[in-house]
């Protein structure tokens, strides 16, 4: 089928593309026409009464603030039980959480220099950064065998070596 003189001489391609166009120029005059018929009779916001446009036709109000105005203008008030229920509430919290337990201080000595120092926690060995950094290498000067093993060496060297 496609080796007929229609297909061959490009006057398919040359009709799609008229139509194309042609289906183009519908669509935009009923979109013309759509606005034409909204603006006859256009939404109104339901606060300030302003006029909606098109894009924005499914709108009940023009912004967030007319929105808010007018949903909290149709809330009831709170009644005065309600009040002093909140308040109270507020006010047994604030008085539980006065003193909560982690602001106990505590009195430590410093394991490195032993100075006396105070800290929220327990256990905390160091009073300085400093300190704790010269523990750290004091530590590692006495354990390095820890580390690194005993000095002596492994069956596998051993054979090695033999």
């Amino acid at each position: 089928m496609k080796e007929t003189e229609y297909y061959k001489s490009g006057k398919q391609l040359e009709q799609i593309t008229l139509l194309r166009l042609k289906a183009l120029d519908i669509h935009k005059k009923k979109f013309e026409t759509r606005i034409k018929t909204y603006s006859l009779n256009p939404k109104t916001c339901f606060k300030c009464n302003t006029t909606l446009d098109y894009s924005k036709r499914k709108n009940k109000f023009c912004s967030h603030t007319c929105s808010a105005s007018y949903n909290n203008s149709l809330r009831k008030p709170r009644a005065k039980l309600s009040k002093l229920k909140t308040s109270e509430s507020i006010k047994k919290y604030r008085k539980e959480n006065a003193n909560p337990p982690f602001t106990a201080i505590f009195h430590l000595c410093c394991y490195f220099c032993s100075n006396p120092f105070y800290s929220a926690n327990k256990n905390k060995k160091t009073c300085s950064l400093q300190c704790q950094k010269d523990l750290q290498a004091k530590w590692l000067k006495t354990n390095r065998s820890h580390i690194k093993g005993n000095g002596q060496k492994s069956y596998m060297e051993l054979s090695f070596t033999e």
